[in-house]
């Protein structure tokens, strides 16, 4: 099962209520919620690093609460694009604001 959510507790913003989530989680908080749900965590990366620089200060200095509008397309074209290289540059090691996961049910 992939899991991808926002991490960071420290960048929960308006745009993240308004968006329907309802926390950020750090690395452990994720790691023991797929634990306590019986499944096994095969791979858990910090993804996004390129998204991760402007966030506080477009969510939450600047209190923004869209992530469409002309964001969007610098998003898709430019940001994800780089995030993705320097992820699989990185090998997943490099901080960023989203957790990406990998979890299974347990092998007997």
């Amino acid at each position: 099962m992939l899991i991808v959510v926002p991490a960071h507790e420290w960048l929960y913003a308006n745009v993240d209520r308004l968006t329907g989530h309802h926390r950020r989680y750090s690395r452990r908080q994720l790691q023991d919620a797929i634990s306590e749900s019986g499944l096994q965590v095969d791979m858990l990366h910090y993804f996004d690093v390129v998204g991760l620089l402007p966030y506080p200060f477009l969510y939450k200095i600047l209190g923004g609460t869209s992530t469409g509008g002309v964001n969007a397309p610098v998003y898709s074209r430019i940001v994800m694009p780089l995030s993705l290289l320097l992820y699989f540059v990185s090998r997943g090691r490099l901080i960023g604001q989203k957790l990406i996961t990998v979890a299974a049910l347990p092998k007997f």
